[in-house]
């Protein structure tokens, strides 16, 4: 029983020892398995210490609270990871730009430099870091500047995280000085805090400081000491600098502008004049040059003063320069130059009518005497008169026009002109000329230019007239056999594109030598010191007729070889203009067969153009035996016209051409022409003239009416003197003219016109006159009043108003002023005070026919007057 009991109990006892250890071991072996993920988490945090160590996560077993807690722990991982990544990128960064970075930077810990970057190595001079790190960064400073850097660097230590830059001096390990720029910043470096110094080389901006002040004083002393005044202001007026010369000026001293407003300074009124004018620059922002009128301790002085906007580094204007300059004696010149100018046009309008008023008694009586019967040699006593004040006439009018061109009183026009008639009109008045008798003029203009052009007709001629004339003269003293001048107008592009009419006046003559080219066009000069006894001439033809075509603007040029000829070339720019009136038909002569004979290249050229303008077909030979070869060639050779040149001298008869033939013979100018034939003249060859012959020969057109002739025949005369003796008249004229020979010419002219008129010595005289015969009738006992413009007791001005004021509307008296007074202006003077047209002396038969004819009906038919257009040019052309 007991060893039952006692075997009993060592059995329970074994069990319980089995089952204790049994329980031991599971409790083990759970506690194991459930401690081991934390032990691995322990493990891993025991890992973070070291940097660059690798981190692994712990493994997940299961899912109860303790897997839980190792996610958890393992998330916390990641994010460690993560940061720890992003400070190393960061700090791989902030290591590079350090590295790279152009300034030198180094860092100190009390003094002691732990770090420096490659820029601080080269600033230093150092060839490796090792050679600056554990220095003293006191070493490293100029010895006047330790103490303040230390001042610097203990507020770094007292708190402040970053410093102002400065300026201060550090030495090269070799102990050069080099200028910097410095700033310190507070930071922590391996775990504690340290100071980061960067530094900028500054020395050569030093330099540059330094030459900017030197240069900046170097133009301040010259501004101080310039002869100009200059000052400089900002937007409200206030002064910024003024030198010297400027304060002076005033009575004052720079000192007392400097900061101060003009307000403060100068009167209100000048202020505000000085500040309106001065502020524009700062809205325009542009140099402006203005003339002020200053009031200064010497009195008013002129100033011209450029101003000249100052921009900021934002490019706004931020002050005005402005730079003056006494101009007071140049303005004073300049206003006597001006009285001086005026008095000299008064004298020459004086002048002008003093030379005048005789030279028109001695020209109209001429006009007069040589539509009177004379012996052949009282003609020619007469034309040498006639001659003699022509050219009188020519020098004044060439002075008068100098003058004017000087004074910048000589205007063009520009008003619709018909082309061909302008120039075929100067032509045809020059070959008319004695001069001209030895030379052959040739005209061409081309029928491809508009007829009618922009321009100003009576300067136009004049510069033509005077090259042309020009021309003549010189070839017409060389004395040779083939002496020729052509005129030559063509159409021309100019380099900038813009059309022109090109006027060419070619010759053959004596020519110019190279040495006074240059000098060719200056005024008072000839071509040689011989030329004026020689030839004649003031002087200024070709200096005038350079302003004239220079006012038109164009251009004139010229060449020339000594002996050998020379050219003048004048271009004026081409613009077409509406016709004015209907031209001359031009004849149809579409079909026509023209046989040019010649073996002139020119005249070949200006016949072929005519022709085929008109619609002709032209052909070219050399001599009559070619003419006959072609002539035989051609089928049927009716209706062909031969243009056979002066050259072939036989009659036509004797030609041996075709029956069927038309002839057109060319003859020179004045020559005398076969009675039967057809001719036209071929120096200058006219175009109109030059076609209807053509068309005459070719049965294209009838023979033309005879011309009447524009002479006043001695007879006429007679018959006008006494219509106007018996005071048949339909106008009666009214002449105001104190001049006794003048007005016993212009009763001549008026009596050979066919008008009858009453005469008064002065506007007085005139005036009552026309007062005590107003009422004669509808409109008043007068017609037209001519008057002189200088009268004593009352001038023409004066008579004009008078009458304005006192006639009724509807019986308004023409009023047409005789002046002497060629200048600028006189014209304008005349139709201000009320006059309806002027006539300038001295007053030629065609002039005042047309002057008359203009404002009167014809009073006979008398005379082959001009039309009111050509009335219109008549003065100026005087």
């Amino acid at each position: 029983m007991n060893a039952n009991r006692q075997t009993l109990w060592i059995t329970l006892g074994v069990f319980t020892l089995l089952m204790g250890l049994l329980v031991w071991m599971s409790t083990t072996q759970l506690l194991r398995r459930q401690i081991k993920p934390v032990l691995d988490a322990s493990q891993a945090l025991r890992l973070l210490a070291p940097i660059d160590s690798a981190l692994a996560k712990p493994p997940l077993r299961g899912q109860d609270e303790i897997a839980d807690l190792i996610g958890n722990f393992n998330h916390l991982i990641e994010v460690v990871m993560q940061r720890d990544q992003a400070l190393k990128d960061s700090e791989q960064r902030y290591r590079t730009l350090v590295e790279e970075s152009p300034k030198a930077l180094l860092v100190h810990r009390q003094g002691a430099i732990l770090y420096v970057n490659p820029a601080a190595v080269t600033l230093f001079g150092a060839q490796t870091e090792d050679k600056l790190l554990g220095r003293q960064t006191s070493s490293l400073i100029h010895p006047d500047f330790v103490d303040s850097q230390a001042a610097r660097m203990q507020r770094i230590v007292n708190g402040e995280s970053q410093l102002d830059k400065a300026e201060s001096r550090f030495l090269r390990l070799d102990g050069t000085p080099v200028e910097v720029e410095v700033q310190g910043t507070a930071i922590v470096y391996a775990g504690r805090d340290a100071i980061q110094v960067s530094i900028v080389d500054i020395t050569e901006r030093k330099k540059l400081e330094k030459k900017l002040l030197a240069s900046e004083e170097k133009h301040r002393v010259l501004l101080d000491e310039s002869g100009d005044p200059i000052f400089s202001f900002y937007p409200d007026g206030r002064y910024e600098y003024v030198n010297e010369v400027y304060a002076k000026t005033f009575g004052k001293t720079p000192e007392e502008f400097r900061g101060k407003t003009f307000w403060e300074i100068f009167p209100k009124d000048e202020a505000d004049k000085r500040f309106h004018i001065l502020s524009d620059i700062f809205k325009l922002n542009e140099t402006k040059v203005y003339d002020i009128m200053v009031s200064s301790t010497t009195g008013e002085r002129y100033m011209i003063t450029t101003a000249k906007p100052i921009h900021n580094e934002s490019g706004q204007v931020s002050s005005v320069v402005c730079i003056s300059k006494d101009i007071t004696e140049r303005k004073m010149a300049e206003q006597a130059a001006h009285a001086a100018s005026q008095a000299k046009s008064e004298f020459l309008a004086n002048m002008s009518h003093e030379i005048r008023t005789p030279l028109n008694g001695v020209i109209g009586m001429v006009d007069i005497l040589r539509e009177t019967p004379l012996t052949p040699e009282q003609h020619r006593m007469l034309n040498t008169v006639h001659n003699s004040s022509e050219a009188l006439l020519g020098i004044l009018n060439d002075v008068l026009d100098f003058s004017k061109i000087e004074a910048g009183k000589l205007a063009v026009e520009q008003v619709p002109l018909h082309l061909r008639s302008v120039v075929e009109g100067v032509a045809q008045l020059l070959v008319s000329q004695p001069k001209s008798m030895t030379v052959q003029v040739s005209l061409f203009v081309s029928p491809e230019l508009p007829e009618w052009i922009l321009g100003d007709p009576s300067r136009m001629r004049q510069v033509l007239l005077n090259l042309l004339g020009n021309a003549i003269k010189f070839t017409a003293q060389k004395g040779q056999a083939d002496a020729l001048v052509s005129l030559e107008v063509e159409s021309e592009l100019l380099p900038d594109g813009q059309s022109a009419v090109q006027f060419r006046v070619i010759d053959n003559g004596i020519g110019i030598s190279d040495q006074v080219m240059g000098k060719l066009f200056a005024p008072f000069t000839q071509a040689d010191e011989s030329t004026s006894r020689k030839y004649g001439g003031t002087g200024l033809g070709l200096s005038i007729s350079k302003r004239l075509v220079e006012l038109m603007r164009g251009r004139i040029t010229a060449r020339s070889q000594l002996g050998l000829g020379s050219e003048f070339t004048v271009e004026l720019p081409l613009l077409a203009a509406e016709p004015q009136h209907a031209s001359p038909a031009l004849p149809d002569l579409t079909g026509v067969q023209v046989l040019v004979v010649t073996q002139s290249p020119l005249a070949k050229k200006i016949r072929c153009a005519y022709c085929n303008a008109a619609g002709a077909l032209t052909h070219v030979v050399p001599d009559m035996p070619a003419a006959h070869a072609w002539l035989s060639q051609q089928a049927e050779p009716a209706g062909c016209v031969v243009l056979i040149d002066r050259f072939v001298t036989q009659p036509v008869n004797e030609l041996g051409l075709p029956p069927q033939v038309s002839v057109v013979r060319m003859v020179q100018h004045g020559g005398r022409e076969d009675p039967g034939e057809i001719s036209v003249a071929a120096r200058p060859l006219l175009y109109h003239p030059f076609l209807q012959a053509i068309a005459l020969a070719s049965g294209q057109a009838k023979a033309p009416q005879s011309l009447l002739t524009a002479a006043v025949s001695a007879g006429a005369a007679k018959g006008a003197n006494e219509a106007a003796a018996a005071g048949v008249s339909p106008h009666l004229i009214l002449l105001a003219e104190d001049n006794e020979t003048n007005r016993d010419v212009l009763q001549e002219q008026l009596t050979l016109l066919g008008y009858a008129c009453e005469t008064a010595q002065d506007g007085v005289q005139a005036l009552k006159l026309w007062r005590d015969g107003r009422h004669e009738g509808a409109h008043g006992r007068y017609a037209l009043l001519l008057t002189d413009c200088q009268m004593p007791n009352l001038d023409g001005f004066g008579l004009t108003r008078a009458i304005r004021g006192e006639e009724a509307a509807s019986t308004r008296l023409p009023i047409v002023a005789i002046t002497g007074n060629a200048m600028q202006g006189a014209e304008q003077q005349c139709l201000t005070c009320g006059m309806d047209d002027y006539l300038t002396k001295p007053l030629r038969m065609k002039a005042l026919a047309a002057m008359l004819n203009k404002w009167l009906a014809p009073a006979s038919s008398v005379g082959d007057t001009p039309s009111s257009n050509q009335a219109n040019a008549a003065p100026s052309a005087q």
